[in-house]
């Protein structure tokens, strides 16, 4: 996995309405190819697989194109309920996971959370941090752990160092399986303490596995009062944990008007790390999705607007050059009242989600950011918003109406250049036309109610 250093790539907006064009796209079939493993380079795509999906999950993970899958945690609560015995028993299932995860040609992922009741700095609570006497313990832990999965069939090389940090104990409970090393009290909100265990426990994975990689946070980053979030990492870079993590990661769900909260939330983190003399320091948005939170976003529309979502935010990865993104989550229960999952059912169905971001990394799968500071469109935007993106062949524009209301923009063509469209990304094989004939006077009438990509080839 490479450290980019690219800035944040462009996020350009158009906000126009007008009658849409009469001419109409000249069609002609279009052989997608196969989707393979590593065939799509660079891949920032990863997908959760929790740790009770069926074993029929695995062949459409294998075929989503993603690079990565979190395998699920090392609970330190379990492997070493008492102090000095490391019963790795208790990672069972996780190292089944791992197991599903290699036979499917994917690298696992995994998070080290939760404090056994001897090291809580809460009695009685796993959601705790350590004390400070059991750092050192803590260390010892996590060397042992990367050691234990260093090499061979239950390799994993990428390690996140607790789940949703930024969270204090009174705002989760135990079981939902957060870090819990917030205080709530500012300015640092325990930031600069999860710094200062960050330093001792990085140099032990290292140790166990000198090709390990290490994310910090995986932050929850509730939006939009973010001061707790910001707060956390400004304590990590005052207590000088930046050289410990290779990564800051994040989740980014779901949208905030026109915006997509992952390119949001990384701009306001990136100005943050620049605070501190690390505005290049990587990103990883630990999970992104497009979940179903109450009536009204769980309606008779929720596939449509779950799937115009995965259709653009691999686009907005590039656009924003976040090292990966993992989308939570491959499948749940079929009693998720959430509705996270890509699939469903005991056989694994693929819901219109799936479809819409595997074909986007088909579409993506040699696109590249253009390297210069996006200006994200205020909430209350209306019209069309847009992505731009480079590819080999020219550029890669992908447009969505997040209003659904039939906005129309104009794209300035090149004279000369061929422009292949791509719509309906949500079904098994979308629909891909030549719509060079919709050019008039060097610009192309766009009208979509949902995420349209359209490439400029040449000339």
């Amino acid at each position: 996995m490479r450290i980019r250093t690219i800035l944040i790539a462009c996020l350009v907006f158009v906000m126009l309405l007008a009658p849409s064009l009469n001419a109409q796209p000249r069609s002609y079939q279009v052989y997608l190819p196969r989707i393979i493993y590593h065939s799509l380079t660079p891949n920032r795509l990863g997908i959760d697989l929790r740790l009770e999906a069926p074993d029929s999950a695995i062949t459409p993970l294998h075929e989503s194109g993603a690079r990565w899958a979190r395998a699920g945690d090392i609970d330190w609560s379990l492997v070493e309920a008492q102090q000095g015995v490391l019963d790795w028993s208790t990672a069972a299932t996780f190292e089944a996971n791992v197991l599903r995860i290699h036979s499917a040609g994917l690298e696992p992922t995994a998070i080290v959370q939760r404090t056994p009741l001897w090291a809580s700095a809460l009695s009685g609570r796993v959601c705790a941090q350590p004390v400070a006497s059991a750092i050192d313990a803590f260390a010892q832990f996590a060397e042992a752990m990367a050691r234990r999965y260093a090499t061979g069939p239950l390799a994993v090389h990428v390690w996140q160092i607790g789940n949703e940090v930024d969270f204090a104990p009174d705002q989760i409970v135990d079981w939902l399986g957060s870090g819990c090393w917030g205080t709530g009290i500012p300015p640092y909100y325990g930031g600069d303490y999860y710094g200062q265990v960050l330093k001792q426990v990085a140099p032990a994975i290292r140790r166990g596995n000198p090709d390990a990689v290490i994310v910090a946070a995986g932050l929850a980053y509730p939006w939009p009062d973010d001061a707790q979030t910001l707060g956390f990492v400004r304590g990590m870079l005052q207590a000088g944990a930046a050289s410990s993590f290779d990564y800051l990661s994040f989740t980014g769900y779901g949208i905030s008007g026109v915006n997509d909260r992952v390119l949001l939330k990384s701009a306001r983190l990136r100005a943050v790390l620049g605070e501190y003399g690390f505005a290049a320091k990587p990103l990883i948005a630990s999970e992104l999705g497009s979940p179903c939170y109450d009536a009204r976003t769980c309606g008779p529309e929720f596939n449509g607007r779950q799937a115009d979502y995965a259709a653009r935010i691999y686009a907005a990865l590039i656009a924003a050059d976040i090292d990966m993104g993992v989308w939570f989550s491959l499948q749940m229960p079929d009693n998720d009242p959430m509705l996270y999952g890509l699939l469903t059912g005991p056989d694994s169905t693929p819901r219109p989600a799936y479809y819409a971001l595997r074909n986007s990394l088909l579409l993506l799968h040699d696109a590249q950011p253009l390297g210069i500071a996006p200006v994200l469109p205020p909430d209350d935007a209306g019209g069309l918003q847009m992505l731009q993106l480079r590819t080999p062949r020219g550029m890669m524009y992908v447009f969505w109406d997040p209003r659904k209301v039939g906005a129309t923009a104009w794209l300035p063509i090149p004279s000369g250049a061929q422009l292949i469209c791509t719509d309906r990304l949500d079904l098994p094989i979308p629909a891909t036309y030549d719509c060079t004939n919709q050019v008039a006077d060097g610009l192309l009438t766009v009208r979509t109610d949902s995420t349209r990509y359209i490439e400029v080839i040449g000339p």
